[in-house]
């Protein structure tokens, strides 16, 4: 399993993803609809799927004396790992935008806070139990998997977005620290439990389809 994830990072991932973690800086800009910023990171995944189909990695990969359940493994582990590199990489730029930066707050969307982690955590949950179940249907097809779990990531967030605006509960997941601290840290809490309840059901239903795939 190190091998198969060392040749993902080595072969399969594109120098463009680590570029996606840098750009997580535009946390640090005033009034700036934050959710939209975590949806960068995604775009690196989309890139490495396609650099994996046209070098027809899984035709290579399945020919080796491994199981199928292990090239789902070790692209879900790549895939995790990117995501929650994001995250890491976006932690002090959310601190300097939330507590130096834009104390005042961010009146274009929820501010730089835990409750923006564990949503991204719920999105990345979902966007994943989308996209990779349906890849491994074909081992290849990745561009209509993708552009769904993208669009429904988005709709997700626009629709925290504006129920934020206008829904008094949801108002308290905005804000940074204060009476709404408490929200804020449940809905981290919510949300990574969340992304890792969907990281098994993904793994589970991303091998009974790579198993039925003829390469």
């Amino acid at each position: 399993m190190k091998k198969l994830i060392a040749k993902e990072f080595k072969l399969t991932i594109s120098p463009a993803t680590y570029v996606y973690f840098i750009v997580m800086a535009v946390l640090l800009a005033p009034n700036y609809p934050y959710l939209i910023v975590m949806t960068f990171p995604l775009l690196g995944i989309m890139t490495t799927f396609f650099t994996a189909t046209s070098n027809k990695d899984h035709e290579f990969t399945a020919a080796l004396p491994i199981k199928r359940n292990d090239i789902v493994k070790a692209r879900m582990i790549t895939i995790i790992m990117t995501e929650l590199m994001s995250l890491i990489c976006a932690v002090p730029f959310a601190l300097l935008s939330s507590l130096v930066i834009n104390k005042g707050g961010n009146i274009t969307g929820i501010d730089a806070n835990m409750a923006l982690f564990g949503l991204t955590f719920l999105g990345y949950g979902i966007f994943n139990l989308i996209l990779l179940p349906w890849y491994f249907k074909t081992g290849y097809k990745v561009g209509v998997p993708f552009l769904i779990a993208i669009s429904v990531y988005l709709l997700i967030l626009v629709f925290v977005q504006v129920m934020a605006f206008i829904v008094p509960a949801f108002a308290t997941l905005d804000g940074i620290g204060g009476a709404n601290l408490t929200v804020h840290i449940i809905t981290l809490i919510v949300g990574f439990v969340l992304f890792i309840a969907s990281t098994y059901l993904t793994y589970i239903l991303s091998c009974k389809n790579f198993e039925k795939v003829s390469l």
